[in-house]
């Protein structure tokens, strides 16, 4: 296979070469050592996480946070 082939896989052969995947990274000794960056990037490219949400908009000047400004618990 040459650098610009596209592997074409099933439903099932994706699901399950994704499974193999995550099984071998999270039940990895070392699971962030860098032998497993490649692993990783095939994971995220045939299973792409979920997009994250926007961001809250900033704050309008003059305001702050209230978290933990109110009433203390006993």
């Amino acid at each position: 296979m040459s650098d610009g082939d596209n592997l074409t896989l099933t439903a099932e052969e994706r699901e399950a070469l994704v499974g193999l995947l995550r099984r071998a990274i999270d039940e990895a000794r070392y699971p962030f050592s860098h032998r497993y960056d490649p692993l990783k990037a095939i994971l995220a490219k045939l299973d792409p996480p979920p997009p994250q949400p926007a961001p809250l908009p900033p704050l309008r000047p003059g305001l702050v946070p209230t978290h933990g400004r109110g009433r203390r618990r006993g």
